[in-house]
């Protein structure tokens, strides 16, 4: 045992360190990672209702294209919908 003024000795048995980077108990939970991400980027969620031969489309679609849904109704509603006139 080691006298509790001594600063200088050793402990006998060393405590164990956790290995990486200590934690500072702010982490976020990944709900608020993903809603400061949409707050960032001023994204708005929005959900559609699809027959099941349009999703299939869809999906064959992208597969082909290598793209994402986001993507594809994004510029389907920039060029088709919101387009000037």
């Amino acid at each position: 045992m080691k006298d509790a003024s001594d600063k200088v000795t050793g402990e006998l048995v060393p405590v164990k360190r956790k290995r990486g980077r200590p934690s500072t108990g702010t982490a976020m939970t990944p709900a608020e990672r993903q809603a400061a991400y949409r707050a960032r980027h001023e994204l708005v969620a929005v959900t559609v209702e699809l027959p099941s031969e349009l999703v299939e489309a869809l999906n064959d679609y992208l597969k082909f294209k290598d793209t994402t849904r986001n993507a594809v109704f994004a510029k389907l509603l920039r060029t088709q919908l919101l387009r000037k006139r």
